[in-house]
């Protein structure tokens, strides 16, 4: 089963949700509303692509007119109006100025010289004793989409939030600064604070500090103005009425009776990830479950059996705001997790069978407000060494790389595999297809190769490199297809000299090696590496660099840009034939973490 969010390809299985409100998501065309119980794609305004299936537990924006109502261009309180029961604090001789007011924004300024010293604030509701209803202890969230154009004499433009006590009488005010920049608007400027002793409090979705007799002109531009109060950070936005939860369960995978399975998660946390549940297999109860859950910042596994709790377990820390892989493997005798490429837990027990219902996003940990590119789920365990495979690619098991399935082409595991139906001169064969993270699937053009497709999810993989070559029998020049993707998808083709290629990385360097393949052999990695420095001359460990060979010469091609050409000290020699593919994953800390390869007669 693949559940591609990214590309909105299913297969062998598709995602229902029960959310009992409708609620918004984010589209090429603007913020939409997305009908009860229907999924949420959402999509990427800023890298303007399609950011996965959106879950979120209920919120309710209790910012006043989040939607604008009531404002007015011109100046506020000459004709113009902030939008209705917002506020501001006044410095004399620097007015506040609405600009433009559309369906979903506003547009203001304060371009004028201050006759006094102090913070401007705008405030989507009242403060004092007008402000929002608090308790001391609980976390309140401020937060907008802002464009600032210009910010001069303005000190620290920022988002915060006041807390005053039951007087009305102001007691703390925290703020988070932004910076002015054009480009726009940007998502999640927001500020968390957990308020004490605390009756009301007033978030500011602007504010900056202005000096006596400094000439200022602040232009900005307001979107989705929302005021939480919730332990975790930010979700997406809520006009008016209360969201409730996103309860994603899967359909068509059935585990059931099953003691053998896996599945793979790639998912964004918004913002800070505190707790809530990533993935949960269950029977439907409580008392059967497999859950890897996030709880304090930290990523666990539990199972249970029976109502009782085999193991509830800390796999490691939850990596920042990252996108992350998360890879469960399931089998008669035991668990392996692997996180982002690399084994993190490992426990001996004996599962609960009979699990029905695959949830990601809900369960009994809670909600992980969280965007989810990729589900894929497999009737059968993996190793501890494919899960480090799995959780880096998705779906990948080490022994399917050369297995195909008949003539559609079609990998079980759809990642990387060959097919040897087109000869190209006697003993020769190519390779019919190669498939880079399920996604991208190049042909070389004059390979004889007749399968190939485009891609469709470019963007799961960040670190992986691999070349493939032909070598047609009787021709002494190859083809090769090399793809990486570090910086997004790249692919050199070109003619080269028989050979293959081997990198890995070292201290501020790529350690690239030729390898001559013998007639009939496996190549052999002991001989001819080379440093090419300037590879990877900026420090980025993790960059993936594309190759060709031209004549006796390698040019080696990085993400930044930069080309460096080497003459490597071995020479080539002419071999028909036969063909060479060399697949490397790197490693979050920029070292291979497996390596494979064929040369095939």
């Amino acid at each position: 089963m693949t559940l591609d969010f990214v590309s909105e390809q299913y297969s062998g299985g598709a995602i229902a949700v029960a959310r009992s409100t409708s609620a918004m998501r984010q589209t090429v065309s603007g913020l939409v509303v997305a009908n009860q119980n229907t999924p949420r794609i959402n999509y990427d305004e800023i890298l303007q692509r399609a950011d996965g299936l959106l879950i979120e537990e209920a919120r309710l924006n209790r910012a006043i007119s989040p939607n604008f109502a009531g404002a007015i261009a011109g100046q506020v309180g000459s004709g113009g109006s902030l939008p209705t029961s917002w506020s501001r604090t006044s410095i004399n001789g620097l007015p506040v100025v609405i600009t433009a007011v559309g369906a979903d924004y506003i547009e203001a300024e304060y371009v004028a010289t201050p006759t006094a010293s102090g913070v401007i604030m705008i405030f989507p509701c009242g403060t004092g004793l007008s402000g929002l209803a608090a308790v001391a202890g609980e976390s309140w969230i401020t937060s907008s989409s802002l464009k600032i154009t210009d910010a001069i004499g303005v000190t620290a433009p920022f988002v915060g939030m006041r807390s005053y006590d039951a007087a009305g009488t102001q007691i703390d005010s925290v703020t988070s600064a932004i910076k002015a920049r054009s480009d726009a608007p940007f998502p999640h400027r927001f500020r968390r604070t957990t308020v004490a002793n605390t009756a009301f409090v007033a978030p500011a979705i602007i504010g900056g500090t202005v000096t006596n007799g400094t000439p200022v002109v602040f232009r900005f531009r307001i979107e989705r103005p929302q005021a939480e109060k919730a332990a975790n950070y930010k979700t997406s936005f809520q006009p008016a009425a209360n969201r409730a939860a996103d309860d994603a369960t899967v359909t068509g995978w059935s585990i059931a009776g099953l003691n053998s399975w896996s599945a793979r998660v790639l998912a964004t946390p918004l913002h800070v990830a505190s707790t809530g549940s990533l993935l949960e297999a269950s029977d439907g109860t409580v008392n059967n479950r497999v859950e890897v859950y996030i709880s304090n910042f930290d990523l666990k596994l539990r199972v249970v059996s029976g109502g009782i709790t085999l193991t509830d377990t800390r796999i490691g820390g939850v990596p920042g705001v990252s996108r992350s892989a998360v890879v469960l493997g399931v089998s008669p005798t035991g668990i392996v997790v692997s996180v982002n490429g690399k084994p993190a837990k490992t426990v001996s027990l004996t599962p609960p069978t009979g699990l029905s219902t695959i949830k990601v996003g809900s369960g009994v940990a809670g909600y992980w407000n969280s965007t989810i590119q990729r589900l894929d789920g497999w009737v059968s365990s993996l190793s501890a060494s494919q899960v480090v495979a799995a959780s880096l690619l998705g779906q990948v098991f080490f022994d399917d790389y050369d297995r195909s399935d008949g003539a559609l082409g079609i990998s079980p595991t759809g990642h990387s595999y060959y097919q040897a139906t087109t000869t190209n001169g006697v003993g020769s064969s190519a390779p019919a297809l190669t498939a880079i993270s399920g996604g991208m699937m190049k042909t070389p053009a004059g390979s004889g190769i007749s399968a190939s497709y485009t891609s469709v999810d470019p963007g799961s993989a960040k670190m992986v490199q691999s070349s493939v070559m032909t070598f047609p029998s009787g021709i002494t020049d190859s083809l090769l297809l090399l793809l990486s993707n570090s910086l997004g998808w790249q692919d050199v083709e070109t003619t080269v000299k028989s050979g293959s290629t081997h990198t890995s990385f070292g201290a501020g360097a790529i350690t690239y090696g030729y390898f001559p393949i013998p007639k009939g052999s496996l190549i052999n990695y002991a001989t001819s590496i080379y440093q090419l420095p300037n590879a990877l001359r900026d420090g980025a460990s993790r960059y993936c660099a594309a190759y060709a060979l031209l004549g006796s010469d390698v040019i080696a091609y990085s993400p930044d840009g930069n080309v460096e050409r080497v003459t490597p000290p071995v020479s080539q020699q002419t071999v028909a034939g036969r063909w060479h593919m060399l697949e490397q994953i790197i490693s979050e800390a920029g070292q291979p973490v497996m390596t494979n390869s064929w040369a095939v007669q």
